[in-house]
């Protein structure tokens, strides 16, 4: 497959599976980040793999009250959408 063909076929997924992902496939997404590009190539990012429930679930809780936050203060409706 080629690059242009990647580029049209992505897709954003927003339905999830409720099963685990392979550790070798973790590992390849992590090695394939850590090649991106980055600011003056600082390349300063940290990955974190979670994979306990409780803390997925805590971590979505505390986006979606930032969020929430974040949106309150917007005086556009259409931007707090």
């Amino acid at each position: 497959m080629d690059f242009w063909q990647v580029i049209k076929n992505r897709r954003s997924v927003r339905d999830f599976q409720d099963k685990s992902i392979p550790e070798s496939y973790l590992k390849k997404i992590i090695a394939a980040a850590s090649i991106a590009p980055s600011g003056s190539n600082k390349q300063n990012w940290h990955f974190i793999i979670v994979k306990d429930k409780k803390t997925k679930d805590k971590l979505k809780s505390a986006i979606e009250e930032r969020m929430q936050r974040i949106a309150s203060k917007m005086k556009s409706s259409r931007a707090r959408k």
